[in-house]
Parts: C-alpha cells; structure tokens; sequence
C-alpha cells in the first residue's frame, strides 16, 4: 500500500500542466499546416490549447445573403481565455494579402478576445459568471496578413495584431501573432 501512495505522490508532482503555456516561447512562424497559433497579449505569452484550436474557410450558400465565411477559434480553457478571428460573408474570396479589422472593404473582419472569470454567488445560493469581453472595432487598429493560402492542401498561414477594448473603453493589446492552420471547409 505504501508503494502504490508514493507512486501516486511521485506521479502528481511530477505532472505539469503543459496547458498553462504563458512561459513557453511562441510557435515559429511556419507554412505546412502545423496547426500552430501564438501571440502576445499585454506583455504576456498566449498559445491555445491544441484541442481547442480549429479554423474554417467556407463558401456559405443561403437564401441571402451568400458568401465566402472564415474564422479562427484559439481558446485555451484552462486559462479560461479565447480568441476569435471572423470575416463575415463577402462575395470576395479570400487571398494572400493584409486585410484590416474593422474595414468595409473584402467583407467585414473582425477580432474578439475573451476572459471567463471566477463564479460569484449570491446569498441566495444563486451565481454567475463574470466575461470580460474586447472586440475590434472601427476605431481600433490592427491587421492580418495572410502569408500563405493554399486551397488544394487547406493550409493558412500569417500574421496579426490588433488593439480590442471592452464596453468600458478598456483597450487590450495582442501583438506578434502568427498562425500555421489547417482549415475545414465545413
């Protein structure tokens, strides 16, 4: 029995949890579809999950409008922090190039950053959940670059950086980013 506790006590600390990526470097910037994605959000290291970690490019055909839909989702939930890239329905397809967030042009692409905070509870039992949301906007700087977009193998790969801010003029601000994806077209 005292040789099964201390494996079990050897097994736990030695455990890390690799999840917790906020001291590790960022993922070089690569172009083969290595399903990679980091960034720096206020000074601080920020790598997804990679189970969490998904992008899709899609040409949507509904009563209206139609149009070609692309997102990247990089949430680490044990950090309880997400990022969302979107570009909402245009009739441009996307290309190699830089697009900014906010701007008209190309179809509308947009950034969010999210944090879940802890659960407060109520006297009566009852609780709830605090979200920090930061979104860009037309007032917010930033951009995209898409470096490499290869239709026939499903790979996007680039650069981004952006300023986001919340509903109380609170600006947070993600720099360095780079992403090597594959993407589904489903």
């Amino acid at each position: 029995m005292k040789k099964i506790l201390l494996i079990l006590i050897i097994t736990l600390f030695s455990c890390s949890n690799d999840d917790d990526v906020t001291n590790r470097p960022l993922p070089n910037l690569t172009f083969e579809g290595n399903n990679t994605f980091g960034c720096i959000i206020d000074g601080i290291n920020y790598q997804p999950v990679t189970r969490d970690l998904d992008a899709k490019y899609l040409f949507l055909e509904r009563d209206a409008p139609n149009g070609y839909w692309f997102s990247i989702n990089a949430d680490n939930r044990n950090l309880n922090k997400f990022i969302r890239f979107e570009r909402n329905l245009s009739n441009i397809p996307l290309e190699e190039g830089i697009y900014s967030f906010g701007n008209q042009e190309n179809g509308v692409l947009n950034a969010s950053y999210s944090i879940i905070g802890d659960v407060i509870w109520n006297d009566d039992g009852s609780g709830y959940q605090l979200v920090s949301n930061y979104v860009t906007t037309n007032e917010t700087d930033g951009e995209l670059e898409i470096i490499k977009l290869d239709e026939n193998e499903k790979i996007i790969s680039g650069t981004f950086w952006f300023d986001c801010i919340d509903s109380a003029g609170n600006v947070v601000e993600i720099r360095d980013g780079r992403f090597d994806l594959k993407y589904e077209t489903n």
